[in-house]
């Protein structure tokens, strides 16, 4: 971290960090085009370095359009095998990272950069205005959310953040761990340091958030407060590591979007009329038994419960719920029943590759569109 932001404040190179690295450049930093930036600019580069990221399947396999078509790359991995060989790249590095970064500080210096040229003012300027683009959008698209029930995931990803910097002082890790919830929640948080955002990575997994949890109290001596972003999924999968949280005194706050399903209410949608073989859409389904008050369950477990319907219930419960864990150093567990018409529009596209085994005139007419 330290040797990433003193390479790119001395370079002037916009930067993005993925994953765990995330915060390793502040997100409020305006070199940093994180969120949605990341696409616009990274489409327009004619270079980009890519360090220590093996580019898989949630970066599209390096392919256009999120890849620029027209951008020749540097690849510094710490072994041959995170090469990515579908990026047209012109130069290979293999090392540590941190020894990679000293080497290329100091080469800057040899060159005599001082500080960020300014050739690339306009090329920073405009990173600036799709960052600020993007933030203007995200925020305008909520603002018609309001006092609109049921709460909608992007309103609960926006009030959460605000909380998270206004209670806490961004002084947080969040734990992503929710296939609807997280992906409105990244769209607003902003983290400052890297290892502030946890996930499963590529696994793309589903109910990690409970066991990270626990380690991440115990590395820091229970000090920071940890927020456990669930889907119905992460519950179902390793709910009952809540109870281990609680017996080991964990300061987190977990906070369930609850829509009845895992990953998306999208079945309907895409494959109702093709995959029903008993004709029970709850046995056929991806559905969950609804409107479950998992808030009651995990109280009797020892944690804090709070239970919210409403968006103006969200901001209070949680600073209830972040003040509860601060000063006991125990669980609490936040309850909110999220609109389950909701589908983000990642998992459109994704929907769209299993849906190729599926004749054409089968597939619900939502679907086709």
């Amino acid at each position: 971290q330290e040797e990433l932001r003193e390479f790119v404040q001395l370079t002037g190179i916009p930067c993005h960090c993925r994953r765990v690295a995330r915060g390793a450049i502040s997100e409020y930093d305006p070199l940093n085009y994180y969120g949605r930036a990341r696409g616009k600019v990274l489409q327009a580069t004619d270079r980009c370095l890519v360090m220590g990221m093996r580019i898989a399947y949630l970066e599209n396999w390096g392919q256009p359009p999120f890849w620029g078509a027209q951008t020749r790359y540097v690849q510094a991995q710490t072994c041959q095998e995170h090469i990515c060989f579908n990026l047209p790249t012109e130069v290979e590095l293999q090392g540590n990272m941190k020894t990679l970064l000293r080497q290329m500080i100091a080469c800057a210096r040899d060159l005599g950069i001082k500080a960020p040229p300014d050739k690339w003012n306009v090329w920073r300027q405009r990173v600036a205005e799709e960052k600020a683009k993007m933030e203007r959008a995200t925020h305008e698209r909520t603002e018609k959310m309001i006092g609109k029930p049921p709460i909608h995931p992007d309103l609960v990803g926006r009030l959460t953040s605000e909380v998270l910097h206004e209670e806490l002082n961004d002084e947080y890790i969040a734990i992503i761990d929710g296939f609807t919830a997280s992906a409105y929640f990244t769209d607003w948080n902003k983290a400052v340091r890297s290892g502030e955002v946890l996930d499963a990575a590529e696994t793309i997994g589903m109910g990690h958030a409970q066991g990270m949890a626990l380690g991440a109290g115990l590395a820091t001596d229970r000090k920071v407060p940890i927020l456990a972003l669930l889907g119905d999924g992460a519950v179902g999968a390793s709910g009952m590591e809540i109870e281990t949280a609680v017996r080991w005194g964990i300061p987190v706050v977990f906070l369930h979007e609850n829509n009845n399903t895992m990953i998306s209410g999208v079945w309907d949608r895409f494959f109702s009329e093709v995959a029903t073989p008993t004709g029970i859409k709850l046995r056929d389904s991806w559905e969950v038994m609804p409107n479950v008050r998992y808030d009651k369950i995990f109280a009797e477990m020892g944690c804090h419960p709070e239970f919210v319907q409403k968006d103006s219930e969200l901001k209070p419960a949680l600073k209830r719920a972040f003040d509860y864990v601060r000063d006991k150093s125990m669980p609490a567990f936040v309850e909110v029943f999220v609109d389950d018409t909701v589908m983000h529009d990642v998992i459109a596209r994704f929907i769209a590759v299993l849906g190729g085994a599926i004749e054409w005139e089968e597939l619900p007419l939502e679907s086709r569109k």
